[in-house]
């Protein structure tokens, strides 16, 4: 079956290989749910095997059910590509870290890994040339109207029914660390890799607003006063991010 992407799928796989080119090995990219972000993670790492990175994939997912849900997409979409793809839930990697051959993987894909996870993780691969994708809904906490009743969407399970409102795409690339979330465990070296990330536009937004012009998703029924004031938050999340760097590097200076 031919794989159509989106504009802002293919936008993120270009500026994936960019950036790989450039010397970045690790990846944090916050997709909302219904954006297409299986087939962007699937997608990636076929276009990285075929630009000859690597073609051995370790694909880490949240539950059994994703695995399913990610092997019936490879196998229905990518089926006969030249990648060895294979996948697993992070409890399963948590419980087997040590006999995981992770020198035998040239990409991980980390799907909602929790940071604890992450971090062992991190230790396991930090000295190797593996390129690391950590996909998750990213730390948003809207307020939204939802059946005339305000809504706080969050990462719960029960609510990702209404993730659809979770604004903007968001790619950022890091040297050591697999997850921006995981800024404390930086080095003062590493904060300022992602400093010059950002002030150099290497990184990705697409905003919500621009999906809603897109016609991605439907706009929900904010109040007047209070989309924009979400709209200018997301206009500014570099601006954002950099002020959580700044905490964090002084904290660990």
């Amino acid at each position: 079956m031919e794989v159509e992407l989106k504009y802002y799928q293919r936008e993120l796989i270009d500026k994936m290989i960019e950036s790989i080119n450039r010397g970045y090995k690790h990846f944090t990219l916050f997709m909302m749910l219904g954006t297409g972000r299986l087939m962007t993670e699937l997608s990636v790492a076929v276009v990285i095997g075929q630009n000859g990175i690597g073609n051995r994939v370790l694909y880490i997912c949240e539950s059994i059910k994703a695995v399913c849900q990610a092997h019936n997409l490879w196998e229905n979409y990518f089926y006969g590509k030249e990648i060895y793809i294979e996948f697993i839930t992070w409890q399963k990697v948590n419980k087997n870290m040590h006999s995981v051959p992770w020198d035998y993987y040239d990409i991980v894909i980390l799907q909602n890994v929790p940071p604890a996870s992450r971090k062992k993780i991190c230790d396991k691969i930090q000295d190797s040339k593996q390129i690391t994708i950590s996909v998750s809904e990213g730390p948003y906490t809207e307020e939204t109207q939802y059946k005339k009743e305000p809504l706080i969407v969050s990462k719960d399970k029960s609510k990702r029914a209404d993730m659809y409102k979770i604004p903007g795409i968001y790619l950022i690339q890091t040297k050591n660390i697999i997850d921006v979330r995981d800024i404390q465990n930086a080095t003062i070296d590493e904060i300022e890799d992602i400093k010059a990330t950002i002030a150099n536009n290497l990184d990705y937004f697409v905003s919500y607003k621009q999906f809603v012009e897109d016609g991605f998703i439907k706009e929900v029924s904010y109040e007047k006063d209070n989309l924009k004031r979400r709209i200018k938050e997301l206009e500014n999340r570099e601006k954002e991010l950099l002020a959580l760097i700044e905490r964090e590097g002084k904290s660990n200076g």
